[in-house]
């Protein structure tokens, strides 16, 4: 696995989360970015591992192994992609809980989401995939 630095992506996200000052006011805000984030990547993912993967070009033994390792360096960066979603997720949950302590109810970390995550989706619906 390809790691920035010493760390994995992942491994990023859980070191730099600890870094924000998190406040009752921008609690929530801090929340559904991370989650807003972690949703748009888990769905590009979805859609491009319909097409990820190399077919063999040709019958010979040569085409097979590279199609092989082509696909397992596929696997791999997927992989990767997917654990970073994942850890912004753990995050974004993470602030969740952070928010109820605070005193925000489930319904309002629900509806402040719903309200960023449609302007957030929308805005990036025509990124690249």
């Amino acid at each position: 696995m390809r790691e920035l630095g010493h760390m994995s992506m992942a491994s990023e996200v859980q070191a730099n989360v600890g870094r924000f000052q998190v406040t009752p006011e921008n609690v929530l805000a801090l929340h559904n970015a991370l989650a807003a984030e972690a949703k748009l990547i888990h769905g590009k993912i979805a859609v491009a591992s319909y097409s990820a993967h190399v077919g063999k070009p040709g019958a010979d033994e040569v085409s097979t192994t590279a199609a092989e390792g082509f696909n397992a360096k596929i696997d791999s960066l997927v992989k990767q992609c997917v654990a970073y979603a994942d850890a912004l997720q753990a995050s974004a949950d993470n602030l969740a809980r952070i928010a109820k302590n605070y005193g925000h109810t489930e319904a309002e970390i629900n509806a402040s989401f719903a309200t960023f995550n449609t302007g957030y989706q929308a805005r990036h619906a025509n990124s690249a995939s």
